[in-house]
């Protein structure tokens, strides 16, 4: 952990580039809301999202999608159903975080790197735009969204925290 006035350095999941964090203000006990990611990002959760619009992302996410009664994922599926329900998890995950960083119920601990070379090899990753064809790599929430999406949240251990910390499952 670094003290005042050190940086904490992390490796990123972006073509492996170790990624210096911001400096740390203060030499004090971190809150019970902060969770250190396996990519060595320490997220702080402030809140759940409320429940209609938790809901509201699950239905337009998972609508028509192939799952059972009790939203397992169905046995028999296609490689292509496969394909399509990962992407619809991604939408999900990518949905919840943008809501949750405009309501302020989730922030980056330690901010966002001095240093912005993670948001260059972003910026030319073609899947990015795809994923992402109106971000603003110039705007600061865009770029929050895009560390959580690309850097932050790495496994899927990473992930689970997004539901139990955003929508309180």
């Amino acid at each position: 952990m670094a003290r005042i006035g050190e940086t904490q350095t992390v490796v990123s999941n972006v073509g492996q580039n170790v990624v210096e964090n911001a400096v740390v203000a203060q030499d004090k006990p971190i809150p019970d809301n902060v969770v250190t990611l396996s990519s060595g990002v320490r997220v702080q959760f402030l809140g759940a999202l409320p429940a209609t619009t938790a809901q509201q992302i699950v239905v337009t996410t998972f609508q028509d999608a192939n799952l059972d009664a009790n939203g397992n994922v169905k046995a028999d599926m296609s490689s292509i159903e496969q394909l399509k329900l990962a992407k619809r998890m991604f939408d999900y995950n990518r949905s919840i975080l943008s809501f949750a960083l405009s309501m302020r119920l989730i922030k980056l601990y330690d901010g966002l790197p001095k240093d912005s070379e993670w948001l260059d090899y972003l910026e030319v990753n073609p899947q990015v735009r795809h994923d992402m064809p109106d971000i603003n790599f110039h705007k600061r929430v865009h770029q929050e969204l895009l560390y959580l999406m690309y850097i932050a949240f790495a496994t899927e251990e990473d992930l689970g925290y997004i539901s139990e910390k955003l929508l309180n499952r």
